[in-house]
């Protein structure tokens, strides 16, 4: 029979002169309620699409909407990201489940009002995605995150509370003068989250600028001291990878701008000289396997050097007489895998050691496509004598492709820091646990001044 056009929704019976049936439930389609899409209140953000609906990390969506804003200013994508602790993503309603693109992994590609094309981040796992701007958070629409040739575990958290400063003092000036004071940032990423500033003394003129924060002193005064201070409270993760060598990928998207920025030469990282490039062929050999040609310049590296407190000046140094601290050990491991098309980048920070001290120290991490970044730290790997590790973890194969939970983060590459005044005096401080250009520029009447940054204290560990 056919259904009449007046039909409503309710209960269908068969009646015969036996009586009549028991009833079913009809629904007219008409009738179903329709949730109307779009933004919950006018002016957020809303996304309608996002294609592909799975990738690999570091893949290139195109997420379509409205209300995302004309630039990105401080606005955000968020992807899942799971706590191996639970083996499940317990908390997809609050923040602290979620990563961000970041700018250091040059993960955003172009932002407009209706279109955001961002890559996949490192850390990713699959789950919702959503955008945070100014006017609000957006829907949230499921992505599926594929992966290749490996897995990265994130677990052991320890939270850190650490205060670092910088006194000056001993200041020769006439009014009208100026310091600018770059402080690095604990850096946030898949295994360093949930960072809050517990203080910060004087307010900053940007907290976050070339991921530092920037400090502004004016008119300083002979008679007087200034301090800078910050406290700050945070998540540290471990880092275990379970790699697969022979399904990882071996050719990279060379148009990425990542893959670019992180196998191009710069001041830091040397991979153009001819010495370099010799040798990192010579190391490889006929091997096209982009994690074992990384795996091959690891143990060249610990087998050529010998550990030293001293940091030699350059590469031809180093590699002549054998020996260097752990930034020369990062410094050429990063050389020599740039120079053989593997991205990678040195990292700038502190280990905490058995009793709590905090060490200056030096790592890398390598891209590989598809999983992401692999930690790897050469000088540990050779003799390790700050980290307790387990009876069952070898140094030499722990530290490449795992981190444990007591390096922290102040500096992923070289930071370039822009002079703020054309006429500005800029100074660079040797000895510090991070990979900036530039520390201090004063300017005006400034003659002369002291600096003192302290070391990083750890005030607490939970």
């Amino acid at each position: 029979m056919r259904i009449p056009d007046e039909a409503v929704s309710g209960m269908v019976f068969v009646s015969t002169r036996n009586g009549r049936s028991s009833g079913v439930l009809f629904t007219n389609r008409t009738e179903i309620p329709v949730v109307k899409s779009g933004p919950a209140k006018p002016g957020e953000p809303y996304i309608q699409t996002i294609s592909p609906e799975s990738g690999y990390i570091g893949s290139l969506l195109v997420i379509s909407g409205i209300n995302f804003g004309l630039d990105r200013g401080s606005s955000k994508v968020n992807f899942t990201w799971i706590e191996e602790k639970t083996g499940v993503n317990t908390g997809l309603t609050g923040k602290t489940y979620f990563i961000a693109a970041k700018n250091y992994d040059l993960n955003y590609q172009s932002w407009t009002d209706r279109e955001i094309r961002v890559r996949v981040p490192d850390g990713a796992s699959s789950g919702n995605v959503f955008l945070e701007t100014d006017k609000g958070s957006s829907n949230s629409v499921y992505f599926e995150v594929e992966r290749a040739g490996g897995t990265k575990l994130f677990l052991n958290k320890r939270t850190y509370s650490i205060q670092y400063s910088v006194v000056i003092d001993n200041v020769a000036s006439d009014p009208d003068n100026g310091l600018y004071i770059w402080m690095p940032r604990i850096q946030g990423s898949s295994s360093q989250r949930n960072i809050q500033i517990i203080s910060q003394e004087p307010v900053p003129l940007f907290s976050n600028i070339d991921d530092t924060i920037l400090f502004f002193l004016k008119d300083l005064k002979p008679e007087e001291n200034y301090t800078i201070s910050e406290n700050v409270i945070f998540d540290r993760y471990a880092i275990e990878i379970n790699i697969v060598p022979s399904k990882v990928r071996y050719k990279y998207n060379r148009s990425s701008r990542l893959y670019k920025y992180y196998t191009e030469p710069d001041p830091l990282v040397n991979s153009g000289d001819k010495r370099i490039k010799r040798l990192a062929g010579k190391i490889a050999g006929k091997e096209r396997n982009p994690y074992r040609k990384a795996k091959l310049v690891y143990n060249y590296v610990r087998a050529r050097l010998k550990q030293s407190k001293d940091s030699l000046k350059n590469l031809d140094e180093v590699l002549d007489k054998r020996k260097g601290d752990s930034f020369n050990y990062a410094i050429l491991f990063c050389a020599l895998n740039r120079a053989l098309g593997i991205p990678a980048r040195p990292i700038g920070g502190i280990v905490v050691d058995k009793s709590r001290n905090s060490i200056r120290h030096f790592w890398a991490e390598i891209y590989l496509e598809g999983i992401g970044w692999l930690p790897v730290d050469p000088f540990l790997g050779d003799n390790n004598y700050l980290v307790p590790l387990s009876r069952d973890k070898n140094p030499g194969n722990y530290f490449f492709g795992n981190l444990d939970n007591r390096h922290i983060v102040l500096s992923r590459g070289t930071v370039v820091i822009k002079q703020m005044n054309p006429n500005g005096r800029q100074v660079r401080r040797t000895g510090r646990p991070d990979l900036q250009t530039v520390h201090e520029e004063a300017i005006g009447n400034i003659y002369s001044y002291n600096a003192r940054w302290h070391n990083i204290q750890i005030l607490g560990v939970y």
